[in-house]
């Protein structure tokens, strides 16, 4: 017995030398996304726009260009339209009772009636919470039936961090906050002071080119925890 066990032994041997090695990077694959920093919670919704964009966009007039490669404001590409009529990309977002959303914005240029929108909707039909930048370059935030205009004015050329907190509530008092630096800290007070509104949990975003803006959005990301 014992030598037929040495005999098989031998015999496998060059098989069991010739097995794929450990490769710790599959234990990678294995663990949870990492936490959004201080808020304990995890990325649902992601896009940078580099290569292949990693979620479904619908653009229903054309004109948008999700992999603009000419003056990027993240990484090697960004979303672009070209200054004309209005354009606009959605893609489907989960449902939630809060959002809390970061993302990079610059505008090469406002003219009259120009009006560039981050919008979150249930539906794509209601616009239940808005940030839209006028051609004035002043920002103005609506959220249901409340609404409210930002203190900072955008600067064409340069490139903006944008923070939105929405959290569902009952009625009209669910709360919208948004917030926006010319760096990558998150302010400690909202632009505007916020506002309450009825917005519905949305289940949709919205890119929105205005008429004759040539702007760039950016390095999307959303979570149920607030984002630093």
């Amino acid at each position: 017995m014992i030598r037929f066990l040495l005999l098989f032994l031998v015999a496998a041997s060059p098989c069991l030398a010739q097995r794929t090695p450990y490769r710790p990077e599959f234990l990678s694959q294995l663990l949870p996304k990492a936490a959004v920093g201080g808020g304990g919670g995890e990325f649902d919704f992601e896009e940078t726009f580099e290569g292949s964009n990693d979620n479904t966009w619908t653009i229903p007039f054309g004109g948008v260009d999700l992999n603009n490669t000419t003056t990027p404001i993240a990484g090697a590409q960004s979303a672009y339209a070209a200054p004309s009529e209005f354009k606009y990309a959605w893609a489907s977002i989960p449902l939630k009772d809060q959002h809390y959303w970061k993302f990079k914005f610059n505008s090469a240029g406002f003219a009259t009636g120009g009006n560039a929108k981050f919008t979150l909707s249930r539906n794509g039909v209601a616009d239940d919470c808005v940030i839209q930048i006028q051609s004035n370059g002043k920002v103005v935030m609506r959220h249901g039936a409340g609404d409210d205009e930002g203190d900072t004015t955008i600067v064409t050329g340069q490139v903006y961090t944008i923070w939105l907190d929405w959290v569902k509530g009952t009625g009209s008092n669910g709360t919208f906050q948004f917030y926006i630096s010319t760096t990558d800290t998150k302010p400690g007070a909202p632009d505007g002071g916020g506002v309450d509104g009825s917005g519905q949990q949305p289940d949709v975003v919205t890119l929105q080119w205005g008429n004759n803006d040539a702007c760039r959005f950016d390095a999307l990301q959303s979570s149920t925890s607030p984002i630093p």
